[in-house]
């Protein structure tokens, strides 16, 4: 088999060199460019860009995965003659130095081909930049670490109940800190902001979750081997299953996972059109299916989802043509909401468009509701029917996600005419209506409206 190479190119015929033999890995970092890879020596294009430079002479990479704390990287190598453990460098020509010795990183299984969780997350600490990361001790126990890029500012995280047995499925940058996936049986998950204070446990589950994390909205988005497709916004309480596949209906749950203009696009499979590109906003009821590339029940496989500008590119199988590059444009199935005389556009973004038809039962005239929107406040609007400073109608929208896993509706009345509110969801284009009988005057509350 023939060894993998890296080249250097300046974009002309002539400028194309060979720099290294070897399964190395580009890097830029820190205003350098390194080359690297699990089990390979560490080396560093020179100021030139004409040679690889070794960075540590006589050992290897423990991981693939690189940091930058202050200006400094560290990395984790392993020599034959000892000193294994967490190392650092300053750059071309400084001293390449062990931080701390002892540390081997903590290998994550992600379950998932072709994701790799990174070694290193960045987080900040009290004002200070740093690193979080996973590893082992010279006691072969796993721990959280935090570190500055400095001897003193690295230092474990000494979290009660924090598993010490099973496997490492990956790390998640989210919110600042990090969301941590667990193989413990049961399976857990966990956030840490990089310090003791702010590492908990968020869920523990017999579910086998994935580390994908992919971040939509304020939530992170992520999956499990069982097909769910799971929600958690940091909390206990908000860390939950969006989706089972026998409430959708999958055969083959969410995979693929990307954030696209404010929301979550991912292939799943169910038995009426295949495996196809779904859609979810992050919330209980907020996901559907975007399209059908290969028509019927055939599965168009969709793959790579790269998001460049309006557009999300993806590979795809039509059962036709065999596997082409495709697009999906930004608002292909979500329009925003569009506020008017008619119509408030309530939630985060207008999401959720309100409007009223009303008819006076005492005198038999009908119309709509004039949408006057309440200053200040993106989730409350009133209604008047007769005149502008007779308000007749107040509603809200509210996001209950993190307490039951749907968006609320309430609505307080000032009217006895018989009217009908409709809620649309742009997101998912549900529709909820809300009838008041003629000759009665109340509110009403829908928790599982959307």
């Amino acid at each position: 088999m023939a060894a993998s190479q890296v080249w250097r190119s300046d974009g002309a015929a002539a400028g194309n060199r060979l720099l290294v033999f070897g399964d190395f890995e580009p890097t830029s970092i820190a205003g350098q460019l390194f080359l690297g890879g699990a089990g390979e020596p560490l080396r560093r294009l020179d100021a030139a860009g004409t040679n690889a430079l070794s960075v540590l002479p006589g050992y290897r990479l423990a991981a693939s995965g690189l940091g930058e704390a202050g200006g400094r990287v560290l990395f984790f190598a392993y020599g034959e003659g000892g000193g294994s453990g967490l190392w650092i460098t300053d750059g071309p020509g400084a001293k390449t130095r062990l931080l701390h010795a002892g540390l081997l990183p903590v290998a994550a299984q992600t379950g998932i081909q072709g994701l790799v969780s990174p070694t290193f997350v960045p987080v900040t600490v009290a004002g200070t930049p740093g690193l979080l990361f996973a590893a082992f001790d010279d006691d072969d126990v796993p721990s959280l670490w935090f570190s500055d890029g400095t001897p003193e500012g690295s230092r474990a995280l000494a979290v009660d109940g924090f598993p010490q047995g099973g496997h490492l499925a990956g790390l998640g940058p989210f919110a600042g800190g990090v969301l941590i996936a667990v193989r413990s049986f049961p399976h857990q998950v966990w956030f840490s902001d990089g310090t003791v204070a702010g590492t908990r446990r968020l869920v523990v589950t017999n579910s086998d979750v994935r580390p994908d994390f992919t971040e939509v909205g304020g939530v992170a988005c992520f999956s499990s081997a069982e097909g769910e497709l799971w929600r958690s916004d940091g909390t206990p309480q908000g860390t939950f299953v969006l989706v089972a596949p026998d409430d959708a209906g999958w055969l083959a749950g969410p995979s693929d996972l990307v954030a696209f203009q404010g929301r979550l696009v991912f292939a799943a499979a169910d038995s009426e059109l295949g495996r196809e590109l779904w859609v979810s906003d992050g919330t209980v009821g907020g996901n559907r299916r975007v399209g059908d590339v290969a028509a019927g029940p055939l599965s168009s496989d969709p793959a790579e989802m790269t998001a460049v500008g309006d557009l999300l590119f993806f590979s795809a199988d039509d059962a036709i043509h065999g596997r082409e590059l495709w697009a999906l444009p930004g608002a292909a199935d979500v329009e925003p909401g569009t506020a008017d005389d008619d119509t408030l556009c309530l939630g985060a973004g207008g999401r959720f468009g309100v409007s009223v038809e009303w008819h006076d039962q005492h005198n038999g005239t009908s119309g709509v509701g004039h949408a006057v929107p309440v200053e200040g406040s993106a989730k409350s609007g009133t209604f008047w029917f007769f005149r502008p400073e007779n308000v007749e109608l107040l509603v809200k929208v509210l996001d209950g996600v993190p307490v039951n896993g749907f968006h609320w509706v309430f609505w307080g009345a000032l009217s006895d005419v018989e009217y009908t509110i409709t809620v649309t969801d742009t997101a998912t284009a549900d529709v909820a209506t809300y009838h008041n009988l003629p000759g009665e005057i109340c509110g009403g509350a829908d928790t599982t409206a959307f």
